[in-house]
């Protein structure tokens, strides 16, 4: 009979070069051999990741608190628990938490990627309305 692996689960912060402001990454899934990557990213009010895109798709589900998410050339959208986006490859994209509000969502990679940063989010482009 197979032992069952039992894996500790570490919550580390997200590196810089990825985030404008202080975030969280808690890897669930993390390797290469299953076919997907599974974390918990947490962002304090006003912390976002920058522009960037993925090799293959990225699911985000919210879980906690309210965020934004946005897709380069389409308005900028309100994340709260429950809603869920598909983020297709190659489409440039950010998200993170409102000014006002802690925000957490599940991230669900179809491979192990750390995507490809573009650039900064503005202000204009984060303070933009709904």
């Amino acid at each position: 009979m197979k032992k069952i692996e039992v894996k500790q689960i570490v919550t580390l912060p997200a590196p810089e070069k990825y985030i404008n402001g202080i975030a969280w990454i808690r890897s669930l899934i993390n390797e290469s051999s299953i076919g997907c990557a599974l974390s918990v990213v947490t962002f304090e009010p006003g912390a976002i990741t920058h522009w960037h895109k993925h090799p293959t798709v990225q699911i985000l589900m919210a879980e906690n608190g309210i965020g934004y998410v946005q897709k380069r050339n389409e308005v900028k959208q309100l994340m709260q628990p429950g809603d869920l986006v598909i983020i297709y490859p190659g489409e440039e994209h950010w998200h993170g938490a409102t000014p006002e509000s802690m925000f957490s969502h599940l991230a669900i990679q179809m491979e192990k990627d750390e995507g490809i940063i573009i650039s900064k989010v503005t202000d204009e482009e984060y303070c933009s309305p709904l």
